[in-house]
């Protein structure tokens, strides 16, 4: 069975401290092929915007002895993750091809919060409903109190997030338990004031407060004490882009700062070697007001005035010293010099509230679910693959005078890391008239292969036939021109184990080999979703508009409970999305796979790409007639028949020039202007040309369809009538 692959992307130390301990949960388990992806990062301030940070991740890797890839997107692709680990809601800060709607596409998405969301004022949006929020299958929340913060103020209601304490504390107990002190000092004390430095003190930090003022107070008045200042690491920046410092100020400081003997600036990669040997925190709305909670140290909250101030979650500080301005933060020092803490036992008790669980354990309960998520139990498998006369899947392929390309379907079928004997394959040839069953009898395959055939009518009723002669639980449904990868069987059958109940549909991918994606109408009809799709997809969802029966499986009680495929469709579209509609419309689901791919063995062309939208058109009226859900065709009469009839008419001549400049293009001679602008305005109307070319021919297909008479009269008796529109 192949592990669980599992992606932990890597921009900053202070973000990967949130997942690192699920990282090494996950490489140690058999279980996991577990993968560190460093990235860069992209400052979002001012002028920096354009600067990228990638140095500041990698370095910390190869100290912290953490093996990591920096090959980018094109290595992810390749690998195909099951599950990917968003660093920070932020997509501003990351290259476009780690936009979390991208990556949605290509996988799972898992999210454990960068920071420890309290902040107040408009920020609820940032910290509760960017989109990596709404898209990610998984949000890994440090307590019950946060889930219902997400239940309140996601989209989602929270039902895609689990508590498990978070990761980052898990590193605490070990360090606390080592901690040295600091040497010729009473005590030592941690500021650490917040990154939102603005003009005026009107942010969250309140740094421009005291920057000056506390580090000379503690000098002066508490030579006894050590103050160890941690600014967040990118404060210099932010500072200079709102205009908070002026150029020089910060280097300035710090070099006073090193002046004072009882001073010290940390800038370390993170900061929790410096929790485990402080005596105490004085900080403002910073998340380090949690993360510091487990050290059961006191904590002193700097309450800012003109700040926006905290959520839900800031009730926390109830239990905290707090402070407004520099003589308090004094009267807090002073008790931490003597040694004084009345306020442990009720910090100990908040934690327990607030946090979930300190035991150093929440990256093993984040890799556990991901086990129990993601791949059957031991167990769930023995039930599925003890001895029987029956294979588990049936594999149905529907054929049509396409012998080379399923040579190399039911070869790559052949190479399934699946277990041969537990698979059956049934090619089911829809009166093909050529070589294409000695093509079938002649191949070597280690599995069980069927070959049946009849007359000419369409797949529908050629995976009917299929269906018939299937012994199988699970019936997997390919096209003839899908190459499918090794674990794709095995990646249908563990989501279908997953879900004994029943009642869902695994789509997997199906994708153009890249050597095919050299072909400019190819690349196009494929990423503009003029085909299938895909691009627009994320991992785990779907609808009966993307019941494509290129790579989909079913359980064979679903199938068997809603009928099998409408032998009314005599061509190769509308069938299998109709079907959808009925298996949604019973309650099922469509789940996409896109770890689970085939490829899609089959170049395109601009006369195929035409008969392709003419073969659609001539469907979408039989599946707006059976089924009103579909809305492909709308509200056809035979008024607007006959317009949309002269209308077409009209453009002949326009197709005609469409079609010769498409020819042109996919000819050998055809190369793109190499000036990036003068490129894209090329490709832009190149793929404007593709999609009017596909929707003429689409429309035209609708008029030609036997079927839309039909649906014109019965529209009539509905009394509908707007427009005729491409679906």
């Amino acid at each position: 069975m192949r592990p669980i692959r599992a992606c932990f992307l890597a921009q900053h130390p202070l973000s990967f401290a949130s997942v690192e301990s699920v990282w090494r949960a996950c490489a140690r388990d058999p279980r996991f092929d577990a993968q560190v992806l460093a990235i860069p990062s992209i400052f979002e301030w001012g002028p920096h915007k354009a600067a990228t940070l990638g140095d500041h991740v990698t370095p910390y890797l190869r100290t912290a002895g953490i093996p990591h890839r920096t090959d980018g997107r094109a290595w992810l692709d390749a690998w195909r993750p099951d599950v990917i680990f968003v660093p920070s809601p932020f997509d501003s800060q990351r290259p476009p091809d780690f936009h979390v709607e991208s990556l949605a596409a290509l996988a799972r998405l898992a999210y454990v919060p960068y920071g420890f969301e309290i902040g107040g004022g408009g920020w609820q949006q940032k910290q509760f409903g960017e989109s990596v929020h709404n898209l990610a299958w998984r949000i890994y929340a440090r307590s019950e109190r946060v889930r219902a913060l997400y239940a309140r103020y996601g989209t989602r209601g929270g039902d895609n997030v689990v508590v498990t304490g978070h990761p980052k504390l898990d590193r605490l107990p070990a360090l606390l338990a080592a901690a040295p002190r600091a040497p010729g000092h009473a005590r030592t004390v941690l500021w650490n004031p917040q990154l939102d430095v603005q003009p005026g003190s009107t942010g969250w930090s309140t740094f421009l407060e005291y920057w000056r003022t506390l580090p000379a107070l503690v000098a002066r008045d508490f030579p006894d004490l050590l103050l160890v200042v941690r600014p967040h690491p990118q404060m210099r920046e932010k500072g200079l882009a709102t205009g908070a410092l002026a150029d020089g100020e910060w280097e300035a400081w710090t070099a006073w700062l090193a002046t004072l003997p009882n001073v010290l600036l940390d800038e370390s990669p993170e900061p929790y070697a410096v929790f485990a040997t402080s005596d105490a925190l004085v900080s403002d709305t910073s998340s380090f007001l949690l993360e510091y909670l487990p050290t059961g140290r006191p904590i002193c909250y700097l309450r800012h005035p003109r700040g926006p101030g905290l959520n839900e979650e800031g009730s926390l500080v109830e239990h905290y010293d707090g402070a407004d301005d520099l003589a308090g933060i004094a009267t807090f020092l002073a008790r931490v010099a003597r040694g004084e803490d009345p306020g442990r036992a009720r910090r100990l008790a908040a934690a327990r509230e607030y946090l979930h669980a300190t035991d150093g354990r929440a990256g093993e309960r984040v890799r556990d679910d991901l086990a129990r998520s993601l791949r059957p139990t031991a167990r769930a498998w023995s039930r599925a693959t003890v001895p029987a006369t029956a294979p588990l899947v049936s594999v149905i392929i529907p054929t049509f005078r396409r012998s080379a390309i399923l040579r190399q379907c039911l070869e790559a079928l052949g190479r399934q890391r699946f277990p041969a004997e537990r698979f059956e394959v049934i090619v089911s040839d829809d009166g093909s008239g050529d070589e294409t069953e000695q093509v079938v009898r002649a191949l070597e395959v280690p599995y069980p292969l069927t070959f049946l055939t009849q007359p000419n009518a369409g797949p529908a009723r050629a995976r009917n036939h299929a269906l018939r002669h299937a012994r199988g639980e699970i019936v997997l449904i390919l096209n003839d021109d899908a190459v499918l990868d090794p674990d794709a069987v095995t990646i249908h059958v563990e989501r279908h184990l997953l879900h004994p109940e029943g009642g869902l549909a695994v789509l997997g991918a199906f994708r153009f080999p890249e050597r095919l994606r050299r072909s400019l109408v190819t690349r196009i009809a494929e990423d503009s979703a003029l085909l299938f799709h895909y691009p627009r997809m994320r991992a785990g969802h779907g609808t009966w508009e993307q019941f494509y029966t290129c790579n989909i499986s079913m359980r064979r009680r679903d199938l068997d409970a809603i009928g099998h495929f409408d032998e009314r469709f005599t061509g190769p579209a509308g069938e299998d999305i109709e079907l959808g509609i009925r298996f949604c419309e019973a309650g099922g689901r469509v789940e996409y796979e896109p770890a689970c791919v085939a490829w899609h063995e089959h170049p395109q062309s601009v006369d195929g790409l035409a008969r392709v939208g003419h073969v659609r058109g001539l469907a979408s009226p039989l599946v707006t007639l059976i089924q009103p859900t579909c809305t492909w065709v709308t509200d056809v009469t035979p008024a607007t028949l006959r317009t949309e009839q002269a209308t077409l008419s009209t453009l002949e001549a326009k197709l005609a020039e469409l079609h010769a400049m498409l020819r042109t293009v996919e000819s050998d001679g055809f190369r793109l202007p190499d000036p990036p602008p003068e490129r894209e305005r090329v490709l832009r109307a190149v793929a404007a040309a593709v999609r009017s070319f596909y929707t003429f021919h689409y429309l035209r297909g609708v008029l030609d369809s036997p079927w839309v008479t039909a649906l014109a009269e019965a529209n009539v008796r509905r009394a509908a009538g707007p427009a005729l529109r491409a679906g």
